[in-house]
């Protein structure tokens, strides 16, 4: 099945993209970037927060791409004319979170936050612009 090798590239290409070091343990989760943004009381902090966010968005657009080129699929459709910033990555965030907080177990909505945060996003964008 094409889309499983889609995926697991996808994973290994967003993991180097989110690591400022080769072991994928050290990747942002989603709640270490919660606790960063909210004691983010500095605009420096908040700026740097906004790059990392900007570079997981580039990251996980090329990777699409990719797929789209590699398996004549991306793996998510957004319209060409649309470009997301930080605040829109962030706001969809938020509203994935309570989404999810509506429809998953306490348990599961607990590890969501352990989630490595590019594949959050990733999640987010095939959820906000499927495909067909």
């Amino acid at each position: 099945m094409p889309g499983i090798a889609v995926v697991i590239r996808l994973g290994v290409i967003l993991l180097g993209i989110a690591c400022a070091c080769p072991s994928g343990a050290d990747a942002m989760t989603l709640r270490k970037f919660q606790e960063l943004d909210a004691a983010a009381d500095k605009p420096e902090a908040t700026a740097s927060l906004d790059m990392y966010l900007r570079g997981i968005y580039e990251g996980v657009l090329a990777t699409s791409a990719d797929a789209e080129k590699r398996e004549g699929r991306p793996l998510f459709c957004m319209p060409r004319s649309v470009s997301l910033a930080p605040i829109n990555i962030r706001e969809m965030m938020k509203k994935r979170t309570a989404r999810l907080r509506r429809s998953l177990s306490s348990a599961e909505y607990e590890a969501l936050f352990d989630s490595e945060l590019g594949l959050f996003v990733l999640d987010g964008l095939r959820e906000g612009f499927p495909c067909g």
